[in-house]
């Protein structure tokens, strides 16, 4: 996936780079060697891609972590002769619970792309800062995972504590990591998930490229 807004060669990757929470960190492996994917939803402007109807281009760019995400795992598994699967840490900071279960069925599109063709890609999905109130946020998106990938799951508050962190997901050396998930790192490495603009919509229509979600599907069902 692109990095840059300004080497994607379409509207649509421009966008979902830019607007996108999704990134997998260059050069910072778990214990396992296992690729690490931080997705800022917390940053994530959900008001703002459903104003602007952009969910298809921030699908792409979610679609395109994964995939990334899948292929390093491969590459990895073949290297060491062994399964590995990548690590996800989820930061909620930031993120409004109102406006979430307002967004809802956009969560649940985005998780069910995830879901139907990625299953089997991560190992973990730590999920730290998680506000008050989050519990009721999660007892609606979690009906759309089955026990197993739900088993797979850590949610931790804001004061989280380092420890358990580490253990789920296999991180010893915490201070790789960007600042907003307890380490030293700058968060400029990672996805910049900035605000939706007003008018965005009508960039994105001027995108001579076809859309990438179908239509017809609809990827938010538990049974896809």
């Amino acid at each position: 996936p692109h990095t840059s807004p300004s080497d994607a060669p379409t509207i649509r990757g421009e966008l979902g780079a830019r607007h996108g929470h999704s990134r997998r960190l260059q050069n910072i492996k778990a214990d396992d060697d296992a690729p690490i994917l931080v997705w800022r939803m917390g940053k994530f402007d959900l008001s703002g891609v459903a104003r602007e109807n952009i969910q298809d281009a921030l699908a792409m760019q979610q679609v395109a972590s994964l995939e990334d995400a899948l292929q390093m795992c491969r590459e990895l598994s073949c290297r060491h002769n062994r399964l590995i699967r990548a690590r996800v840490l989820c930061d909620l900071s930031g993120i409004s619970v109102t406006t979430s279960l307002k967004h809802l069925s956009l969560i649940k599109s985005l998780m069910g792309l995830a879901k139907s063709f990625y299953p089997e890609v991560t190992a973990s999905v730590t999920i730290v800062n998680a506000p008050f109130g989050f519990e009721t946020l999660w007892k609606l998106i979690s009906l759309l995972l089955n026990d197993h990938m739900r088993s797979k799951v850590l949610i931790l508050g804001s004061n989280f504590d380092n420890t358990t962190f580490m253990k789920h997901a296999n991180i010893s050396n915490i201070s790789q990591l960007p600042t907003c998930l307890g380490g030293e790192q700058s968060d400029s490495i990672l996805a910049p998930a900035l605000t939706v603009p007003r008018g965005t919509g009508k960039k994105l229509e001027k995108d001579q490229s076809p859309p990438f979600l179908d239509p017809n599907v609809d990827y938010s069902s538990s049974s896809q």
